[in-house]
């Protein structure tokens, strides 16, 4: 087995030093603080002392910028929208006022009609809903997240059949009240 890996001609901010030994004296920290650093990738951040944290350079439309705040600064944003623009991979948009310019009607969910016992909701939070359910529930069943699919997928057919008998009676006693008892 070999020893301990032994760090020569170490570069840290453009500066090049012989050893671990060097780097250490120059910075005041132990040569295994260094050696440590070295071996997570953290040669950057040697002698910044404990709280530093690592910035991230920012590329907006071609222009780097050595961090998020620099960014937000320079483009007139907050450094959330830069934060949630690189985690949605918009950073092309930034400064731009591109999310203003978006009318709301097209922020719209993304959710689809579905149909239960012959009746269309416009959701499955709303068919959740409408028929007494938890308002993901039939989410999780149709996604198999439940723990007996087919004895879920029975309850939620049964909770439509009594939805469609109580709408047609309903139904039924508005057009007796409106025409009068066939009686």
């Amino acid at each position: 087995m070999a020893g301990p890996t032994k760090y020569r001609d170490i570069e840290i901010r453009g500066v090049v030093y012989a050893d671990t030994k060097a780097v250490a004296e120059k910075f005041g920290v132990s040569a295994r603080s260094v050696a440590t650093a070295l071996k997570q990738g953290r040669a950057q951040t040697i002698g910044l002392g404990r709280g530093h944290k690592a910035t991230m350079p920012v590329e907006v439309r071609g222009t780097v910028y050595p961090s998020a705040q620099s960014a937000a600064s320079a483009l007139n944003v907050s450094d959330k929208a830069v934060y949630q623009a690189i985690g949605r991979g918009t950073t092309h948009l930034l400064g731009l006022n591109a999310n203003r310019s978006i009318p709301h009607s097209a922020h719209k969910a993304r959710s689809r009609p579905i149909t239960l016992g012959g009746v269309t909701f416009p959701s499955q939070r709303a068919a959740s809903r409408a028929l007494g359910f938890n308002k993901e529930y039939i989410g999780r069943v149709l996604r198999g997240d439940v723990s007996n699919p087919k004895q879920a997928r029975q309850r939620i057919i049964a909770a439509a059949m009594r939805f469609c008998a109580e709408r047609d009676r309903a139904a039924c006693e508005t057009q007796q009240r409106m025409f009068g008892s066939a009686a």
